[in-house]
């Protein structure tokens, strides 16, 4: 009877810290992702560049007088003056030109955007 219940209370033991579970992402949260979405600090200088030299400067480039994104005066003209239109023409359900973009791009150009297009 002893040994049955030094078992028993050994086995319930055993069952409730069997049932802790710890989720990995939870315990060490990875801080240093590279492929993290940055929407701390979207400015043209840090973001906007890369996207636009990537995606719109092969075709905007001075040679397209009304949307000439080769630069930070010209991109930020053309945003100050046409608003949520060009997110909306690169995000929309047929995208200007195929373009395809990330959900990560697409973040950053609204931010962009909506913060004025700042350098």
């Amino acid at each position: 009877m002893k040994n049955f219940k030094l078992i028993t209370l050994i086995g319930i033991v055993a069952f409730l810290s069997g049932c802790y579970y710890d989720n990995i992402e939870d315990l060490y949260p990875v801080t240093n992702n590279p492929n993290a979405c940055d929407t701390t600090n979207v400015t043209y200088t840090s973001t906007m560049k890369t996207f636009f030299d990537n995606n719109c400067a092969g075709c905007h480039n001075g040679s397209h007088p009304s949307c000439n994104l080769n630069n930070y005066a010209n991109a930020q003209s053309y945003v100050l003056a046409n608003g949520m239109a060009l997110y909306n023409k690169v995000t929309g359900a047929t995208p200007h030109n195929s373009i395809t973009l990330t959900d990560c791009e697409k973040k950053q150009l609204r931010i962009w955007i909506t913060n004025n297009a700042p350098n």
